[in-house]
């Protein structure tokens, strides 16, 4: 028997890129059960999704012809939000003959296991390592907030919107870096997806691939190839952008750029508060701090850059941005310092030496210890996110308000949630009680951007004082919400 498994068994251990791969592989199988686990023990779409539900369905209604308006919540919003991820979900309800309230459950799911195999790729780029890109993807399946905002019912559009600027910004650098008419293609083909299917990934993808600009060499020629490359994105977009312009003018886009929560106090998150995620001890974010500090250390700059502009350009959705070179700092924290050092220790207390990462005892105690951390956290973030969503009992209400009220009924819809962007039960209730909430504010920064920050936060209020203000009755509290919707 022991000569069997000797034949079996590889006679060498593994090298770093086969540790690697091995790590990216755990990761996708980890990472796919956490993300299809969760749409599936949510039942229903997860958190938000209420509007682009909306938007989908008069899509399809309107035989996928691009329609002026969406109406929601009583109001006319101009259909003029980048409509790839409508397009999908209404073509694969109507092709797997699927209703479309589960292309919203598991559609966002199945696009991030997509993108675990997108960043691999993208880590491997940055890092130049097959090792440190399978333990980048390792951590970044375990980052909570990796998930977040992308797996919900919102994600049709977020999660496309990930997955082609990761795909984006790989071809960016490899053009920047070496041309080809290839990446050239590739470069334009990823961009116009991003362009057509998030507002803010697209943001981001200008403000990264600027970024690649200044820290690449060769200036005059990667300016031409910035050039065509704009030219054929805007060539590729433009039955979109020019049927929308037509049609509305700039008025919408430069409404919705007013709503990003641009401020000094929102930047400051990005040292205090902890965008991991995490549930238990913040070991991640730890772990890129202490990247950035290897990465300054070496005088390499461009990834601890990266780590901060998305915070400049878009703070709403800048953690989502971050969050890649997070991972990547944690990696190279990991595999660059931790490690070595604790090899470096163990190898003279023992008198022996360690050849490739994870052979020392001290080594495969910490990361077993980190492993088993951010696994339990991940678990548990999984199935608090599943539970996350519109209650049984408040969809048997919308039932009863459709059919017992008038079809012109106002709601002051009070959850006693302050994280109103994020409030399932806010944004489907116009969707599926077809009456006007007062305090759904989604698809509002289409309309009136300026004053979508004094709307927030008068909703804030009214649903932070859930008991007061409904026992005593504050009026101008009350009449505030009321004069806004």
């Amino acid at each position: 028997m022991p000569d069997i498994l000797k034949q079996i068994l590889p006679k060498k251990r593994l090298q770093d890129d086969q540790i690697g791969f091995l790590f990216f592989f755990i990761a996708l199988i980890l990472g796919g059960w956490y993300r299809i686990n969760a749409a599936y023990m949510a039942g229903f779409p997860i958190v938000d999704g209420g509007l682009f539900y909306t938007m989908t369905q008069t899509l399809q209604e309107n035989a996928y012809h691009l329609p002026l308006y969406v109406h929601y919540n009583s109001l006319d919003i101009p259909f003029a939000y980048p409509p790839l991820g409508f397009y999908l979900s209404g073509f694969l309800s109507n092709l797997l003959n699927i209703e479309l309230i589960e292309i919203f459950q598991y559609f966002p799911a199945t696009v991030l296991t997509l993108i675990i195999i997108a960043f691999y790729s993208f880590a491997n780029l940055f890092l130049k390592s097959r090792l440190k890109a399978g333990v980048a993807t390792f951590i970044y399946v375990h980052i909570p907030s990796a998930t977040t905002w992308l797996i919900m019912g919102g994600g049709i559009t977020r999660s496309l919107g990930q997955l082609f600027l990761i795909l984006a910004i790989q071809q960016i650098w490899l053009l920047f870096t070496q041309y080809s008419k290839k990446h050239l293609i590739l470069t334009i083909i990823f961009s116009s997806l991003v362009s057509l299917s998030h507002p803010e990934a697209m943001v981001h993808t200008v403000g990264l691939a600027i970024l690649i600009f200044l820290f690449k060499k060769q200036k005059l020629e990667n300016l031409k190839k910035a050039f065509w490359v704009t030219i054929g994105t805007v060539f590729i977009t433009s039955p979109w952008w020019i049927t929308i312009l037509s049609r509305f003018g700039t008025r919408p886009f430069l409404s919705a750029s007013k709503t990003s929560f641009h401020s000094f106090v929102v930047f400051l998150q990005l040292g205090v508060y902890p965008i991991s995620g995490e549930l238990f001890t913040t070991i991640i974010i730890a772990l890129a701090i202490i990247g950035i500090a290897v990465n300054i250390a070496q005088k390499h700059y461009f990834l601890p850059i990266m780590y901060i502009l998305p915070f400049i350009l878009d703070p709403r959705s800048g953690f989502n941005i971050t969050i890649l070179a997070m991972a990547l700092h944690a990696s190279i924290a990991l595999c660059d310092f931790i490690f070595p050092a604790l090899a470096k220790i163990e190898s003279r207390a023992r008198g022996t030496s360690f050849n490739t990462i994870l052979q020392s005892r001290s080594e495969k105690f910490l990361f077993a210890n980190m492993i088993l951390i951010i696994f339990i956290s991940m678990q548990t973030y999984s199935s608090q996110i599943s539970q996350d969503r519109v209650s049984e009992e408040n969809l048997q209400a919308y039932k009863w308000v459709e059919r017992n009220t008038p079809s012109n009924s106002r709601f002051l819809v009070i959850t006693g949630s302050s994280n109103v962007l994020a409030d399932p039960t806010l944004e489907w209730f116009p969707t599926l009680a077809y009456r006007q909430s007062l305090t759904t504010i989604q698809g509002r920064e289409w309309i009136d951007g300026e004053g979508f920050d004094n709307l927030y936060a008068g909703v804030q209020l009214l649903q932070n004082c859930i008991t007061e203000c409904i026992k005593r009755g504050k009026p101008n509290t009350l009449n505030g919400v009321s004069r806004t919707g």
